[in-house]
């Protein structure tokens, strides 16, 4: 399995509007601006995206939408429970790991989930250090259904990089 974890874009202050409950918060125009950017730069990269899995948070799913976009055939989306802050995604990635043998699959969540959940696949330790800005991509290839699990970092890009390959 090819797979690509991707910290939600730029969302609303948590503070704006008063009292907005944390799962509603929805991106920003200037997350939504630089994420299509993003998902453009995975385009051109030639990355292969069939499933996208995302957490039912507003601005998960406004990033997986936009995602999505420019890929043909367009990706499946489906909301995951177990992307909710502070799930274990790893447990749910083992669920379902065998379902998405052989495909390319994003999994859309929050920090610090991602990078726990990178680090813990390269390295067996979710503590190790990885920084995932809002919009950052990472590549990392599963070695089958072995646990804990195993993969190999292909690359983990931060926004101004995805941005400058999407520019050309």
């Amino acid at each position: 399995m090819t797979l690509y974890l991707v910290r939600h874009a730029i969302a609303v202050a948590r503070t704006y509007p008063p009292l907005m409950p944390d799962a509603e918060r929805t991106l920003t125009d200037v997350g939504i601006e630089k994420m299509v950017l993003h998902a453009r730069a995975l385009v051109r990269l030639g990355e292969q995206i069939e499933v996208i899995l995302t957490s039912p948070y507003a601005r998960a799913r406004q990033t997986a939408e936009i995602l999505a976009e420019p890929f043909e055939p367009r990706p499946l989306i489906t909301i995951e429970s177990g992307l909710t802050p502070g799930c274990d995604g790893l447990s749910m990635l083992r669920s379902i790991i065998g379902r998405y043998a052989n495909c390319g699959v994003a999994l859309v969540g929050h920090e610090p989930d991602m990078s726990e959940m990178a680090a813990a696949l390269i390295s067996n330790a979710a503590d190790a250090k990885l920084e995932f800005k809002k919009g950052a991509v990472c590549r990392i290839d599963l070695r089958g259904e072995s646990d804990p699990l195993e993969g190999r970092l292909r690359w983990l890009l931060a926004p101004k990089q995805l941005r400058l390959i999407a520019r050309g």
